[in-house]
């Protein structure tokens, strides 16, 4: 004897709501992402623009929301001033110790998201860079007065790019990076460079480099969480084995799926704790299962 099985289905049931942005994507000046990449005016499949118009459509089929750039470790001795206008001369990349040929900048970046469509979420220099340019570079990219403004309109762009979405630093809390600070010190620059880019557009979106550890934020935090839209925290899970390969089974990288989930939580609540939680939210904005690597250069 046989039942007619019965399935209700609720079309009306929330059972959360998630940010799109949860779906964005990080570019960095590393290996061939962007050069011989999204970036490659050589090609044959290169646009007007020199952007690889397969690339292009890939993003665009996948609806990328949001595109931070320009690092990770690169940004941190990255001069933004030099790769604006026609003048754009190489220079070393203390980074990943490549020639950086600077032929891909600001202008080129924005470019590419509205070709996309994607929000830019530009990631600013606190290594080797100060607070007064990072405000620099908001005017360049927001303002319609001012020298930077002026700049960006002697460079063919005469409307403001209206970027929202901005980072203090990348990492800076470890000592792989240019310019490493300690909480204190973080603490003291965050404040500064948050203060000096809403003084030029208080209508940006502001996060700050950090990590799932309560000392280090208590002090970032307290001395600069009025200023702050956002924490940026980051994670990598598959290191190099001692002869330098990465892992590659693919079921023991999957089964790492869930690690993440640990650090957000973390972090969550901390916000909590620190009376932050609902007004300064995580952007975990630097994540992978599987380590990255570039040539010649393992960590």
């Amino acid at each position: 004897m046989t039942q007619d099985a019965k399935l209700d289905i609720l079309m009306d049931h929330r059972v959360g709501t998630r940010d799109f942005k949860i779906f964005g994507h990080f570019l960095e000046h590393f290996h061939r992402q962007i050069y011989g990449g999204v970036y490659d005016p050589q090609s044959p499949l290169a646009d007007e623009h020199g952007f690889r118009t397969d690339v292009l459509d890939a993003l665009r089929k996948i609806k990328t929301p949001v595109i931070r750039w320009p690092g990770g470790c690169f940004v941190s001795a990255y001069p933004w001033k030099k790769g604006v206008g026609q003048q754009r001369i190489p220079y070393y990349d203390k980074a990943w110790r490549v020639e950086e040929p600077n032929t891909f900048g600001t202008d080129e970046f924005i470019t590419l998201c509205r070709e996309v469509g994607a929000e830019p979420y530009i990631c600013t220099n606190a290594g080797t860079g100060t607070p007064e340019e990072m405000a620099d570079w908001v005017e360049y990219c927001n303002l319609t007065i001012g020298e930077w403004a002026s700049l960006r309109k002697e460079n063919g762009q005469n409307e403001p790019f209206a970027v929202k979405y901005w980072s203090i630093g990348n990492e800076n809390w470890g000592l792989h990076e240019m310019g490493a600070k300690t909480a204190d010190e973080w603490a003291r620059y965050a404040l500064e460079a948050g203060k000096m880019m809403k003084r030029v557009d208080p209508s940006i979106e502001l996060s700050v480099a950090s990590i799932p550890d309560l000392d280090w934020n208590v002090k970032v935090l307290r001395e600069a969480g009025e200023l702050l839209d956002w924490i940026s925290i980051h994670g990598y899970w598959s290191r190099p084995s001692e002869v330098g390969e990465f892992q590659r089974d693919y079921n023991a990288i999957i089964a790492r799926a869930f690690e993440p989930e640990a650090r957000i939580e973390k972090t969550e609540h901390i916000l909590g704790a620190l009376g932050f939680l609902g007004k300064v939210r995580i952007a975990f904005d630097e994540w992978n299962l599987r380590n990255w690597c570039h040539p010649g250069f393992l960590t």
